[in-house]
């Protein structure tokens, strides 16, 4: 196996079971809450501290009656047991019901008895540990089951002892028996009656809890509130804010709350995940914001690693927020190759002010947010031609690491991969808006220097034009080849292009038409890649999915730039495609068309997407955003709106916008009008979309 053999392979398949999870502790286990085969377990730090659990009901056979999720943290499975000799006896009722809480599991069982007589009934729970890392899980390289620990019998608890955790089982109940083979027990059950047993299971480093509890800000975000004849879009706004407050983990080494990228894999902070997700959120929470530009500031890169590609100032890509679990050699917590973190951190400093974040809040930042613009052009640049080139520093690190950060992501217009460096389209995109960012936060602290990132981002706009703009696709390029070659490729990176404000106002119209185009979008959404290049493939990670956050940020660029109705119909797209999935959108979908015979007309979930996922939660707030044409700039004292509201969604009133310290309100009574209420004297309200140069 090379060693990129990894970045081949697609994260372990979970199938049509059940994931619960709290802050960084999560469950998987199969439809009957057991967990028997990859990549189920508990996991607690990034490792998984029980592997196996299985209830067996001796001379009993079982049918599932419901199993699903109750909360994030919860799941239930009802079952009915008969015995296997028959007989007119009344079936059992058996439930097992789990509840996950940082650093442990709870397991409760229930056996009721319906029948007027006495019944017996013997249970089992057998328990094995493995403690492998969550990596080796992910990747389908954790040990076999053959390699588990046995158990140590310590008093009336089993314990299994790894090398930095210990993970303790026991019973509530002392008329459960405890050995080396599981817990168990001989039920003798009253006529109607229930008998309930309760087994903890905990982690434990060093003889305490192995993860923290969340923090009481953890279910506080403020949240926006939807008046709408639509109940889907109000179902997919509560589900997405939902999605969000549940990701909130605890950053032990700031001693505050972030937030993590996805549930089961990801439950960890991400630079470019939980930047976007921030920016989703920032007109309706900027606390959020903060909180995670400080816990990417307390791990801004600081030396040069090659290992970790850690640089000066870098924005870091992913970290483990255990030590216990190392993502390279050398203990090496925390992860640099992403090309496109760092500026984003620029940019949402700038829109949590820009949105009422008190200035003085980020004055703090100031010398984080200087570094990334420093690292953008020291180690950013790595052949001084203008553009940030995506290329990994490490041969164990991600050959690809903008967004679309798969092996096989970046094609030219003949399907064939493109081998690092590449300048990627949507990277220098970030970087002009995060040039435009450095110059509003210049003038908002009374700076001098406004002008001056003003001018470096006009320079960079018109340099990004000349190379990759594509007449012939009407679209500008997916990237730069190592030769500073466009690739013709037409992709929704373009479309980046469109809320960072980098596209020049004549390459507006043209470019919107192309994303718009049947090539691109689909009736769920807008495809990574277009459907007539070779490359293309619905099931693609991202040469023909589609992702969520990628259209909602789509929208929301067609929207600041004038394009309401189109805005709208990428927006109705999305919301279709949460109503397949109960309101709440997973990572990324196939990009198979309505029209598509195979698809059945419903969306086709992509089989390894994270469920929640941070950007994918996000997302529907920044549909609101969109149709309305909302813009905040509360130091200036301004608020723009350019709504062009779906039909299905009018009337719309947004509640609970906060900007400041006021809470604003927006109703719109038609597709084109909205007004603004609570609006204090110092801010005007104007009409028209936010991009007009």
């Amino acid at each position: 196996m090379t060693s990129d053999a990894w970045q081949h392979a697609e994260p372990s398949l979970h199938h049509g079971g059940l994931t619960i999870f709290s802050g960084s502790t999560f469950a998987i286990t199969n439809a009957l809450g057991d967990m028997l085969t990859e990549p189920q377990g508990l996991f607690v730090a990034d490792q998984r501290v029980l592997c196996r659990l299985r209830l067996l009901l001796d001379q009993h056979e079982t049918v599932v009656l419901r199993a699903g999720p109750e909360g994030d943290d919860q799941a239930q499975v009802i079952r009915r047991a008969t015995r296997h000799t028959g007989g007119s006896e009344r079936a059992l009722l058996v439930s097992t019901a789990l509840r996950v809480q940082p650093g442990s599991l709870e397991v409760r069982l229930m056996f009721r008895n319906n029948d007027s007589t006495q019944r017996s009934l013997s249970w089992r729970l057998t328990l094995a540990a493995d403690f492998a890392n969550i990596f080796a899980v992910k990747e389908g390289r954790a040990p076999t089951h053959g390699e588990h620990l046995q158990p140590h019998l310590d008093d009336d608890r089993l314990e299994f002892i790894g090398p930095t955790m210990t993970t303790r089982v026991s019973s509530r109940d002392a008329t459960v028996t405890v050995s080396t083979q599981g817990m168990s027990e001989t039920l003798h059950l009253p006529p109607r009656d229930t008998v309930t047993r309760v087994v903890d299971i905990q982690a434990l480093h060093n003889g305490h809890a192995a993860a923290h509890p969340l923090t009481s800000a953890s279910r506080r975000l403020h949240r926006p509130q939807v008046a709408t004849r639509s109940s889907e879009l109000a179902t997919a706004v509560d589900k997405g804010f939902a999605d969000v407050e549940a990701l909130r983990i605890h950053d032990s080494e700031t001693g505050s709350d972030t937030l993590a990228a996805g549930a089961p894999w990801f439950m960890t902070l991400f630079g470019r995940d939980s930047l976007i997700t921030a920016l989703m959120v920032a007109p309706f929470d900027q606390n959020l914001g903060l909180q995670v530009l400080r816990s990417l500031a307390h791990r801004q890169g600081r030396v040069v690693d090659p290992v970790s590609e850690e640089e000066p100032g870098r924005i870091l890509h992913e970290t483990r927020m255990s030590a216990d679990v190392s993502l390279f050699e050398g203990h090496r917590t925390r992860y640099y190759g992403s090309t496109d973190a760092t500026p984003l951190f620029v940019i949402l400093a700038a829109e949590l002010v820009r949105n009422g974040l008190a200035p003085e809040a980020v004055r703090e930042l100031m010398p984080a947010v200087d570094g990334c613009l420093g690292w953008i052009e020291k180690y950013g640049d790595l052949d001084g031609d203008g553009f940030v080139e995506s290329v990994r520093r490490s041969d164990a690190g991600l050959i690809n690491q903008g967004w679309k950060d798969s092996w096989n992501a970046i094609v030219d217009g003949a399907g064939m991969v493109v081998d690092p460096p590449v300048s990627l389209v949507e990277v220098q995109a970030y970087v002009y808006a995060a040039l435009r960012a450095r110059a509003y936060l210049a003038r908002v602290l009374g700076e001098s220097s406004g002008a001056t990132w003003d001018s470096r981002a006009r320079h960079l706009r018109e340099a990004i034009d000349a190379a990759f703009w594509l007449p012939e696709l009407r679209t500008y390029a997916l990237a730069l080849d190592p030769e500073n070659r466009p690739l013709a490729s037409s992709a929704s990176n373009a479309g980046h292009m469109l809320w960072t404000g980098a596209a020049l106002p004549a390459r507006v119209g043209p470019l919107a038409a192309t994303l718009m185009s049947r090539r691109l979008r689909t009736h769920w959404g807008v495809r990574t890649l277009a459907s007539d290049h070779p490359a293309f493939d619905p099931l693609g990670y991202h040469t023909g999915s589609v992702w969520p956050h990628d259209t909602a940020l789509i929208a929301w660029g067609l929207s600041r730039w004038g394009f309401g109705r189109a805005a709208a119909e990428v927006s109705e797209s999305l919301l279709r495609a949460a109503t397949h999935f109960g309101g709440s959108l997973p990572e990324l979908i196939a990009g198979l068309d309505a029209s598509d015979p195979i698809s059945g007309s419903s969306p086709v979930r992509f089989p390894t997407a994270c469920s929640p996922q941070a950007w994918a939660a996000g997302s529907p707030m920044l549909l609101l955003r969109a149709v309305l044409g909302l813009e905040l700039d509360r130091p200036n004292g301004t608020i723009q709106l350019h709504p062009h509201v779906p039909e299905a969604w009018l009337p719309l009133t947004l509640h609970q916008i906060r900007s400041g310290g006021e809470r604003l309100l927006v109703r719109a009574a038609s597709s084109g009008e909205a007004e603004m209420l609570g609006v204090p004297p110092d801010i005007s309200v104007a009409q028209g979309p936010f991009f007009v140069d």
